[in-house]
């Protein structure tokens, strides 16, 4: 009986000891959430929009540089500065219009006829 109460009590104190070790992951994970969540915070409350050839862009500044993004065209571009990704951002979504059309394809609708 004492050796049966000490087998359980040992498989019990590996139990704690797992979820220790688990609880501690999730609040790191959590504390990394809380990162992610700030940066973009940041990021929305940074966002602007932009019309390039009719098509909305989102364009904000990431840790890395700028980001602009095209989701009609589904083009997306990360440079160094902001006008380098509004260049960038226009020349991708050009390209990519274009080759839809040189497919065969007919390219997206504008979000905005001018």
């Amino acid at each position: 009986m004492l050796t049966e109460a000490h087998d359980e009590n040992q498989r019990l104190s590996c139990q704690v000891a797992s979820l220790k070790d688990e609880a501690d992951m999730l609040k790191t994970r959590v504390k990394q959430l809380e990162t992610e969540i700030g940066l973009l915070e940041d990021a929305l409350t940074n966002m602007e929009v932009a019309v390039i050839d009719g098509y909305f862009v989102r364009l904000w500044q990431d840790t890395d540089g700028w980001v602009a993004y095209c989701p009609t065209v589904g083009s997306v571009v990360e440079l160094d500065s902001r006008q380098q990704a509004l260049d960038g951002i226009t020349e991708d979504t050009r390209d990519m219009v274009a080759a839809l059309v040189e497919l065969g394809e007919a390219p997206p609708g504008k979000d905005i006829s001018r």
